[in-house]
């Protein structure tokens, strides 16, 4: 279905000529695995934009939900204003709505917190073709339960969203890199392991499997460097990333360019014990692998269909759970599986009468 407004939304759900497909709303398209369905009807939410609320005063602004991270954050930086929890897929064309609907977050989540602690307010139409509305333009809202936590990371599974309301932060006046060369992966993880709980604040730490750890450091010029010098007199083999060398570097974590646009990669949320567990079961497929915020994400990457199998098996042997980002129809979901019960209550609220896909 080509744009529509949100009472068109609303209206297309209490139809009931479409109760043989079920409806998915499409953003930007950047994550096919999870709208690329059988049996299901797009709601095409591209044209559905727009910053519709922005008091730079209040830190607090309102989109609509197909629109664009990067025309979002183009605003705020005009304020020097950002989105803390650095929502990756920006300069892909990933839209605001996308991004919830995934729960997905960057590398500054490590010290700010994720996508979750960020949305204040949504707007949503659920599976009634009722057009409701959930918190609001303050840190504090009423009591009760916190949908637009539920919606966060819902795959589209439970409502379309129309609106978000997130609170922002001031931008740092600068940022700084370093890049600490380890011989084994072993050792770059005992040094994030000191990083994270240490008072030096890292604005995010990433792990390489080759054994190169970066630390990202925000906050004043001249306090970063002299913060710097005392991380470089404690953890050994690092230096400091030039700026143009760690842009790079961020934007290719940010943009999944990092492997060289393999054909498939996955995200696994993991906590940092099963790091190098993990690190050695998938050294025996064909997969490229790197840890992010502080070793509680794992993405993986690899390229052909028969790998994709293998790291099913890997995962279900080490009890983790993946979602695929990029990759063929079908392949939303791969490894251990854990199914709740409140999980299919909270879908009988939303969803009573199933017009969106299934939770799995």
């Amino acid at each position: 279905m080509s744009s529509l407004t949100a009472k068109e939304i609303a209206s297309c759900l209490r139809e009931e000529g479409v109760e043989s497909s079920r409806l998915l709303a499409r953003g930007s398209g950047t994550k096919k695995p999870l709208w690329d369905l059988e049996e299901t009807s797009l709601v095409e939410m591209s044209g559905f934009t727009g910053i519709s609320e922005y008091d730079p005063s209040e830190y607090v602004f309102t989109a609509r939900a197909g629109t664009k991270l990067s025309e979002i954050e183009q605003v705020l930086g005009e304020h020097g204003q950002y989105m803390p929890f650095d929502p990756p897929l920006a300069e892909c064309g990933a839209s605001l709505g996308g991004t919830v609907a995934t729960g997905l977050s960057g590398p500054g989540r490590i010290r700010y917190g994720g996508l979750r602690d960020f949305i204040l307010g949504v707007q949503f139409v659920d599976g009634n073709g009722v057009i409701v509305k959930s918190g609001g333009k303050v840190v504090k809202n009423a009591a009760g339960f916190d949908l637009p936590k539920f919606l966060a990371g819902s795959m589209g599974r439970l409502a379309i969203l129309l609106e978000l309301t997130f609170k922002v932060f001031p931008k740092p006046e600068d940022f700084l890199t370093i890049c600490f060369e380890n011989k084994t992966l072993a050792d770059a993880f005992d040094q994030l392991v000191l990083a994270s709980r240490s008072h030096w604040e890292p604005d995010a730490l990433e792990l390489e499997a080759d054994g190169r750890l970066f630390l990202r450091l925000a906050g004043n010029s001249a306090a970063l460097r002299l913060r710097a010098e005392s991380i470089l007199n404690k953890l050994k083999n690092g230096f400091i990333l030039g700026t143009d060398g760690a842009n790079e570097y961020w934007r290719k974590v940010s943009n999944f360019t990092w492997n060289g646009n393999k054909a498939r990669y996955a995200k696994v949320p993991i906590s940092p014990r099963d790091l190098l567990r993990l690190d050695a079961a998938v050294n025996t497929v064909d997969v490229e692998c790197r840890y992010g915020m502080a070793a509680n994400v794992a993405w993986l990457s690899w390229v052909n269909d028969g790998t994709t199998k293998q790291v099913d098996k890997v995962l279900r042997d080490l009890e983790l759970s993946g979602l695929v980002l990029k990759g063929h129809a079908g392949e939303t979901l791969i490894g251990h599986r854990v199914e709740y019960s409140i999980q299919n209550r909270v879908k009988a609220v939303f969803d009573p009468e199933n017009r969106f896909p299934p939770l799995s």
